[in-house]
């Protein structure tokens, strides 16, 4: 991680989300598509088989029917001995071609002998005028199959085979229909197979959605250890030469208390103006030697209402000062676990930054509300100043930054070393005329 800038860590976190997703759709295709892939080879393949198998048994049958019945004395009545004799050979070759329905018509596509009762001699089957192609294919001498038609839960598929007489005319074309027993498994497979592509790729979505999430968080976390870590080799260094300016300030402040005993009789603002900025710059260091010296926390189970409402209390001067009006949103009594004193600075330095900048008044809203996560909650403290820019978001918690013409640029970033060390953390969120918005995540104690 060290050597690599947060933009540099983030393409980085990005090429490796995208090969892994590449990755990962790239599998789930190939899977999907090696198992459409079988499914339809082994549609074709039963296809095939079945096609084969209704051709050769429905010819057998119209060859049968040619060399045993004499169509030309065959006469199309229920009770005449023909008809019978016709009709117990077709259920014959009806269980012995496992056929659904086997029935003889004329070449006008009369009805001539049928195996079920139901059976009209004579009359045309309105069905099969749907098939006009295939049967003018069998009239010409050809056999002919028609498509899957799916009826009463059964897929059957017919088969017209013209019945040749003497002279290879044609005498009777022969109507088998047979149930395709293999299409239901098969549609069976099929929707299992959609059903599984469909849920593969909902998991995949959902994995993606989750692992968005993740490097999210992961890449968050990992711009605040490469920021964490600039800011302690910052803090050191700056701690060191704050250290190290104390001793050229007090020689600079002992000159100047002996310069005014040399001249004490000329009078020069300059012998008190030198002084006071010393002072200052004292405070300034010690202010700042005072944070980055941790000091141990007392992490007890409190009531951050409690500690709310007192750092509220303290600042109700400023607020009826500056005209801001407060607006306070929280339960009589949120259980955490905190140092309640070094909390309440937090508090105070965010409701104190929030007055400083409505100068003409506003409205400041402190709230603390459940977060997503139940572990967690969050403390919003808000105004309606100008807000924040961009640039000003990123680096509003680094020491010595500041958008105010006056001030160290210390009190955010002292703020945020001590919500970090009790397990949280600040978020800044701000832009041009919506205010700024100062979120607090703590974790949650049970009561």
């Amino acid at each position: 991680m060290r050597g690599l800038s947060t933009r540099n860590l983030y393409g980085v976190r990005r090429i490796q989300s995208r090969m892994l997703a590449a990755f990962t759709l790239l599998i789930l295709l190939l899977y999907n598509g090696s198992a459409w892939w079988i499914y339809l080879r082994v549609e074709g393949y039963l296809d095939s088989i079945f096609q084969r198998s209704l051709e050769e048994s429905s010819e057998i049958a119209a060859l049968a029917v040619a060399r045993s019945v004499d169509l030309a004395q065959l006469v199309p009545e229920e009770n005449s001995l023909s008809y019978i004799e016709t009709q117990t050979l077709l259920a014959r070759l009806q269980q012995a071609g496992n056929f659904t329905d086997l029935f003889l018509i004329d070449p006008a596509y009369r009805n001539l002998v049928g195996v079920y009762s139901d059976f009209r001699p004579g009359q045309v089957d309105g069905l099969l005028t749907l098939d006009r192609a295939y049967l003018n294919q069998a009239s010409l001498g050809r056999p002919a199959l028609t498509p899957v038609v799916e009826t009463g839960g059964l897929f059957l598929r017919t088969a017209y085979v013209p019945v040749f007489g003497q002279n290879q005319t044609i005498k009777a074309i022969l109507v088998a229909k047979a149930d395709v027993e293999f299409l239901k498994p098969k549609i069976a497979i099929r929707n299992m197979l959609a059903a599984i592509t469909v849920a593969s790729g909902l998991i995949i979505l959902a994995l993606a959605f989750v692992y968005a999430r993740w490097m999210r968080a992961l890449q968050r976390a990992e711009a605040r250890i490469v920021h964490n870590e600039r800011l302690a080799g910052l803090g050191q260094l700056a701690a060191g030469i704050a250290h190290e300016l104390r001793n050229p300030l007090g020689i600079i402040e002992q000159t100047m208390t002996v310069l005014r005993r040399r001249y004490e009789k000329e009078q020069d603002e300059l012998f008190d103006y030198i002084p006071g900025e010393v002072e200052r710059m004292n405070g300034i260091i010690t202010q700042f030697l005072d944070s980055a010296r941790e000091s141990p926390l007392e992490i007890v189970p409190n009531d951050l209402a409690v500690v709310l409402d007192r750092t509220l209390a303290l600042l109700d001067p400023r607020l009826q000062k500056g005209g801001v009006e407060l607006q306070k949103a929280y339960p009589g009594s949120v259980p955490v676990a905190m140092d309640p004193n070094k909390m309440q600075q937090v508090f105070l330095n965010l409701c104190i930054n929030a007055i400083e900048a409505m100068p003409d008044g506003g409205l400041l809203k402190v709230r603390v509300a459940p977060d997503s996560d139940a572990a967690w909650l969050c403390v919003t403290v808000e105004d309606t100043g100008e807000g924040l820019s961009e640039v000003d978001v990123e680096r509003v918690f680094d020491p010595f930054y500041t958008t105010k013409s006056s001030g160290t640029g210390l009190g955010l970033w002292v703020a945020d070393q001590i919500v970090r060390r009790h397990g949280g953390r600040i978020e800044a969120d701000g832009a041009g005329g919506r205010g700024t918005r100062m979120r607090v995540f703590l974790r949650t104690t049970a009561e």
